[in-house]
Order: structure tokens, then C-alpha cells, then sequence
């Protein structure tokens, strides 16, 4: 299956705010998120191999997730997003 390659999935980002585990596949810009998801390959051994780790994750530091997930996401809210998109219009002016 073809795979639009130019969309971020904003649903990712409603994810992180939920400050629960996510596990996913890879998307455009998925490296800025490593530190918040579980990536893994598209394929029926890498969503066993992520939901394991999530699993095990989950019983070694479920809070230090939720806490460090909720924290990103707030630094992703509208102003601070806005603030961003200009200095990157700016940059390219």
C-alpha cells in the first residue's frame, strides 16, 4: 500500500497529549518524536516487538511517561506552534 509521505498525522499529536504510550509507525518527521513513541516497522513482528516494549514500559515507569508526554504537549499548543511557523517564515524570507 502507497503511503501519502507529505501529511503529518496530526492525530499523533493528540496522542502525545493523552500522555499514554503510543506506539506507531514511522511518518515524515517522526525523529522529533522518538523520545515520546514507540516506533516500529510496518510489520506484524514490529507491532509485537512495540507492544511488548510498551507493556514492559508500562510496569517499569508508566508515570515518568505520562508526566514526560503531557510536558511536550503542552510546548505544543497554538502560541508556541504560531511562534515557531513564523521564525521558519522568517528564515526563509
Amino acid at each position: 500500500v502507497e503511503q501519502n509521505t507529505v501529511n503529518f498525522p496530526s492525530k499523533v499529536l493528540e496522542y502525545l497529549a493523552s500522555g499514554r504510550y503510543v506506539v506507531s509507525t514511522k511518518f515524515r518527521g517522526y525523529e522529533e518524536y522518538q523520545k515520546y513513541f514507540i516506533f516500529i516497522e510496518s510489520t506484524e513482528e514490529g507491532l509485537y516487538h512495540g507492544m511488548s516494549k510498551a507493556l514492559t514500559d508500562v510496569k517499569t515507569d508508566c508515570c515518568g511517561r505520562y508526566i514526560e508526554n503531557r510536558r511536550a504537549a503542552q510546548m505544543l499548543d497554538w502560541d508556541n506552534m504560531v511562534e515557531k511557523f513564523l521564525r521558519i517564515a522568517e528564515k526563509n524570507d
